[in-house]
């Protein structure tokens, strides 16, 4: 239950050298240009294909302008990381008393993650049934290894199909993902997996940027005072790290501003009573966070 929420407008705090740029990404501006190409060009393919009555041809078409619009929109929306505004919200697990900060991910880069994975899973279907029409049609002038390729390649895009089907499985409920700062713990729930770690138990929160995304990593203590509850993909994924977690920073708040609210309370056991109390919205809304 939602306690109080707010709409603030944030101060720009120092972004990490980690991170790169941090007004213009220009690797996700070429990256939108290309993608605005593709989406461009990819209606001619579709329109060409229907024209010649190739219903295969015009479902790749089809998923060509898909997938084109759902990078364009990706690239797109990472080309300024910073953000200048923040949704935050006290909330209450049970009862009227809050309970802690909760910070809500972006639900649009869920639903960009769902459009890619769907498409995904329709592309390796229409390859898959196309190799199979094929396959089961006229092939007295195909070769054994050609049939064989042919056969090869139909099991592999159902694979993948299914592969794909067990991702979407597994970032289900992304559009609810969000991290919850109380007193006593940081807590982040992505989708149907939710990992926690004590205060006292952390060691540091640092920004950290893996294969070029920036992330926030929260080291524990010991391995086994992270806390990790779910199944899937992303359970599966958290229980192969070893003593650590990590953040991204694709939260509704300015991504150095949440390391910077991080490193605060971590160094300030002092202040950590007010994660559940509006004190804690007024001094992040000040940028109050540097000692």
């Amino acid at each position: 239950m939602i306690v109080f929420e707010r709409n603030a407008t944030v101060p720009l705090l120092p972004w990490p050298d980690h991170w790169g740029h941090s007004t213009l990404n220009k690797k996700f501006l070429i990256a939108t240009l290309i993608c605005a190409v593709f989406l461009v060009i990819s209606p001619f393919y579709t329109w060409s294909a229907l024209g010649q009555g190739d219903l295969f041809k015009a479902a790749y078409g089809v998923m060509m302008v898909a997938a084109a619009a759902v990078f364009t929109a990706i690239a797109a929306s990472s080309i300024r990381p910073r953000r200048a505004s923040a949704t935050l919200i006290l909330v209450a697990e049970g009862g009227d008393s809050a309970d802690g900060l909760r910070i809500n991910a972006s639900r649009g880069r869920a639903y960009m993650l769902w459009a890619f994975l769907s498409i995904g899973v329709a592309f390796f279907v229409v390859r898959g049934v196309m190799v199979l029409n094929l396959a089961l049609g006229e092939q007295s002038g195909y070769s054994s290894s050609r049939i064989a390729i042919n056969w090869i390649q139909i099991v592999l895009m159902f694979a993948f199909a299914g592969l794909f089907v067990w991702l979407l499985i597994g970032v289900r409920g992304a559009n609810r993902s969000h991290l919850l700062l109380t007193p006593e713990a940081v807590t982040q729930k992505a989708g149907h997996l939710r990992t926690s770690l004590r205060w006292g138990d952390i060691v540091s929160a640092t920004a950290v940027f893996p294969n070029d995304n920036p992330m926030i990593r929260v080291v524990a203590a010991k391995e086994s005072d992270i806390d990790i509850d779910g199944t899937g993909v992303l359970a599966w994924m958290a229980r192969k790290r070893h003593g650590y977690f990590d953040i991204p920073t694709t939260y509704a708040i300015d991504p150095a501003l949440l390391l910077y609210v991080l490193d605060f309370y971590l160094r300030s056991p002092e202040v950590r009573s007010e994660l559940d109390n509006p004190a804690a919205i007024d001094r992040i809304s000040r940028g109050d966070l540097i000692k």
